[in-house]
C-alpha cells in the first residue's frame, strides 16, 4: 500500500502473449510470510498443450514375411538356399571378424529375401466378406436397444438388449479370430 494515496499498487504482473491468454486458467496475488510488507506473490495456473514431435517421413522399411518359415517345406528350402550362399562364398583375405559377419549378414539377407519374400500389407476391413452377419446382429441390438429405450424400467427388456450386446460382441470376436491371416 502507498504510504500517501492508501492505495495498492500492483508491482508484479505475468506477461502472457495475447495468443496464449486463452491458456491462463488462474492469476491470484497473494500475502507473503511477513504480513507487513508490500511483496507479494503472483501465482498464475496455465494450460500447457505441447505439440507432438513431427512423424519422420521417409522409405518405409520393406519386412521380411518370417511367419511363412513355419511351414516345413519354406523351412528346408531357406536352410538349403543358406548353406549354397555360404558354400559360395569366397574365402576372405582378412579373416577379421567384421568382415566375417558382413558376409554373413549379407547371405542370410539375401537368401531371405529371395525364399520368404517381403511381408505384404493386407487391408484392416476384415469385416467386408461377413458384412450380412454383422448387419443382422447389429439390426437385433438395435432392435432390442429401442425396445429398452421404450421402456427403461422393464427388466425383461434390459435382459434381452444386454443379451443382444455380448451375442454381437462374442461374434465379432470370433469372426475376427477365424479370419485368414
Amino acid at each position: 500500500m502507498h504510504p500517501r494515496s492508501k492505495h495498492w499498487h500492483l508491482l508484479d504482473c505475468v506477461l502472457v502473449r495475447r495468443r496464449d491468454l486463452k491458456d491462463v486458467l488462474h492469476t491470484r496475488v497473494l500475502p507473503s510470510a511477513e504480513c507487513h510488507t508490500d511483496h507479494r506473490l503472483v501465482r498464475c495456473k496455465l494450460k500447457l498443450q505441447f505439440k507432438p514431435k513431427p512423424k519422420k517421413i521417409g522409405i518405409p522399411v520393406k519386412k521380411l514375411n518370417v511367419s511363412s518359415l513355419c511351414r516345413e517345406e519354406v523351412k528346408a528350402k531357406f536352410q538349403a538356399d543358406l548353406k549354397l550362399k555360404l558354400d559360395e562364398l569366397p574365402l576372405a583375405v582378412d579373416p577379421t571378424p567384421d568382415t566375417l559377419w558382413e558376409n554373413l549378414k549379407s547371405a542370410i539377407l539375401k537368401t531371405s529375401e529371395e525364399v520368404l519374400g517381403h511381408s505384404k500389407k493386407k487391408n484392416q476391413d476384415w469385416f467386408d466378406e461377413n458384412e450380412t452377419e454383422i448387419q443382422d446382429l447389429l439390426a437385433k441390438k438395435r432392435e432390442a436397444h429401442q425396445a429398452h429405450l421404450a421402456q427403461p424400467t422393464c427388466p425383461v427388456k434390459r435382459a434381452n438388449f444386454r443379451c443382444a450386446c455380448s451375442a454381437l460382441q462374442r461374434r465379432l470376436r470370433v469372426i475376427k479370430n477365424d479370419r485368414e491371416f
